[in-house]
């Protein structure tokens, strides 16, 4: 059994570990966006929440 190509094996090794922490990533964010969004104010609360200052004099 021969060995000549296997500095070709050990870069497509690495894109493999590459593409798959980047689709873990992705899927990490994926999961996190709607908890993350949830914490923010509804509409109706960020309507009442305007603050009014009387800058005149």
């Amino acid at each position: 059994m021969s060995h000549a190509d296997e500095s070709h094996e050990g870069t497509r090794r690495d894109f493999l570990y590459y593409a798959t922490g980047g689709a873990g990533v992705v899927a990490a964010a994926a999961a996190i966006w709607p908890l993350a969004d949830q914490m923010n104010p509804s509409e109706d609360v960020q309507a009442l929440s305007s603050i009014r200052l009387d800058v005149s004099g």
